[in-house]
């Protein structure tokens, strides 16, 4: 593909990704797309097709590299470590290549845009989540569970969303933490952010572990099966006296 090709299909991903992160997909049109980059509508279609297709492409641009450092920090983790810190290292490993998102001029839009796919009602349909979010969500399921292995499947799959529902509020928060905090906390300091949700995320899976334990731990012990009854008294009969 010759590099002004390469060029133009930059200039419409980075304009696609703008515009849907601002407006949303539904709201959001190839026309609208197409003036943005400062294209043509034909040039739009050309090179994406239609507009799903071109939401799709964004998801195939950005979430590939930070996908690949959650994995391969991932990978490197001892989930037996003997300083018992495995869990802080896995919760920061899925993490902060997300937040790290935020920081940099040309993705912090993806991140408003991944916030949204996060918690937009019509995600199942599409199946974006499925497809580049969730093979990563088994790997680090799979993670926790090692790292705290009386984590039930169930409980598992309730502490994975929950840590994905704080991080995606951060993601889409631009300064209401500033606001409700008066200013002793700032929206935009990445390391505060960091080493706050990871210690809320594992003490949240601590204690979801310790709920999920096994219930013969918990249980009350069982009741003792009847023995035989008691022994019949014996009784001597006695002589009428004479």
């Amino acid at each position: 593909m010759p590099a002004s090709s390469d060029r133009t299909r930059t200039r419409i991903l980075s304009a696609a990704e703008r515009l849907f992160a601002r407006s949303g997909l539904g709201s959001t049109s190839l026309r609208a797309i197409a003036r943005e980059a400062g294209v043509s509508f034909a040039l739009v279609s050309y090179h994406f097709g239609t507009r799903e297709d071109l939401y799709r492409a964004i998801f195939e641009r950005r979430y590939g590299p930070p996908s690949a450092e959650r994995l391969a920090r991932l990978a490197s983790i001892d989930p037996g470590a003997p300083d018992g810190r495995a869990l802080e290292r896995i919760v920061a490993a899925f993490v902060e290549p997300v937040l790290k998102l935020r920081q940099q001029r040309g993705a912090r839009h993806f991140a408003t845009l991944l916030a949204r796919e996060a918690s937009d009602p019509e995600e199942a349909r599409r199946g974006i989540l499925e497809r580049y979010v969730d093979p990563t969500a088994h790997a680090f399921m799979a993670a926790l569970v090692r790292a705290l292995p009386g984590l039930s499947a169930a409980d598992v799959a309730w502490g994975y969303q929950f840590l994905v529902g704080a991080l995606v509020l951060h993601l889409a928060d631009t300064s209401r933490t500033t606001r409700l905090s008066r200013g002793a906390a700032r929206s935009g300091d990445s390391e505060a952010v960091l080493a706050r949700l990871v210690d809320f995320a594992c003490g949240g899976l601590r204690a979801l572990a310790a709920h999920s334990a096994p219930a013969a731990s918990t249980a009350p012990p069982a009741a003792r099966a009847p023995g035989p009854g008691p022994r019949p008294r014996r009784t001597t009969s006695r002589r009428p006296p004479a």
